[in-house]
């Protein structure tokens, strides 16, 4: 409510005074102050094959422009309660959350003004079509994305989430190895093994991301004891890229990689207290060992490779 006549408390006619260091409108019999707070909104960001899914406003404001789906919260929800069941009431589509994007302020847009909070989530069921204040809801690739975006926050989102799909993953290339060497000083990382490992064995993979030239994160790993596995060792993404999927890139990039090395299983051993747990398993990594050491539990995960596609016509 941006504006009110009486008290509710007491029911006198309020009057516009100063107040906490601005004009609100103030209670003359019993003190009330109406504070206006701003609003809280939450939405997702669903990806799927490298497009994101938006919605066409059936309502203003923005009607008819497109924009990701999203919504105010309602009282006993968290955030992300209320990006998942917007985004069901907008596009048909349970979704799962995989990860905290950001928040983005619009108090320039509309008063009250206030935040909306943004998560990656992913699709886990339903069916997609237009629902409340929707007209139609359809999946973009980042070069298709229409112009007429109806808020400049979701345009903003939308923009950070193409740039972050241009980024490429492959395997590194010798002259790279000092932009890694310059990370891992950076971000004071011990790897095990070293990089030198990685420049002088052929049993060792190291994958890079990369922003135009530029290393942006990094993955390490290695053929295991058991012929048909591959050991990950290290993985690390910069802060500004962590929330646009890189680190689920690379671990994809990775798992193609050992499948044409005849490998079907991916192996990584953490920390359970490790917050790369969550990335594994949002991966498709599953629990298949833990071991208690004196001091902490280490805990062991793997995703099964599919093997690679036999080439057309063979």
């Amino acid at each position: 409510m941006l504006d009110a006549t009486f008290c509710p408390r007491c029911g006198t006619r309020l009057e516009r005074r100063m107040a906490a260091d601005r004009e609100r409108m103030v209670c003359p019999a019993c003190g009330y102050i109406h504070y206006v707070n701003p609003i809280v909104a939450a939405g997702c960001l669903v990806e799927e094959d490298g497009r994101v899914l938006l919605v066409r406003r059936g309502v203003e404001p923005g009607i008819g422009q497109w924009g990701l789906p999203a919504g105010y919260a309602e009282a006993g929800e968290r955030p992300e309660e209320s990006a998942v069941r917007e985004t069901l009431e907008e596009t048909g589509l349970r979704v799962e959350v995989d990860d905290f994007i950001g928040v983005y302020s619009f108090l320039a847009e509309a008063l009250p003004g206030g935040v909306l909070v943004l998560y990656a989530a992913h699709a886990v069921g339903g069916a997609l079509q237009a629902g409340a204040d929707a007209t139609e809801a359809r999946f973009f690739g980042p070069h298709d994305l229409p112009d007429e975006i109806a808020f400049p926050l979701h345009r903003r989102a939308l923009g950070q989430w193409a740039r972050a799909a241009t980024i490429a993953c492959r395997e590194i290339d010798p002259g790279e190895f000092e932009q890694v060497a310059r990370l891992v000083s950076r971000a004071d990382l011990a790897l095990q093994p070293s990089l030198e490992h990685y420049a002088a064995h052929p049993t060792a993979v190291l994958l890079v991301a990369l922003e135009g030239t530029e290393v942006v994160g990094f993955l390490g790993a290695e053929e295991g004891q058991e012929p048909d596995g591959i050991e990950l060792r290290d993985i690390y993404v910069l802060p500004d890229y962590r929330r646009w999927g890189i680190g689920t890139r690379l671990l994809s990039t990775m798992a193609a990689r050992a499948a044409e090395r005849g490998a079907r299983r991916l192996r990584a051993e953490v920390d359970p207290a490790n917050p790369g747990l969550l990335l594994l398993t949002h991966s498709g990594f599953r629990v298949c060992g833990f071991l208690q050491e004196p001091e902490r539990g280490r805990l062991f995960l793997c995703r099964e490779i599919a093997p690679p596609a036999p080439p057309a016509g063979g």
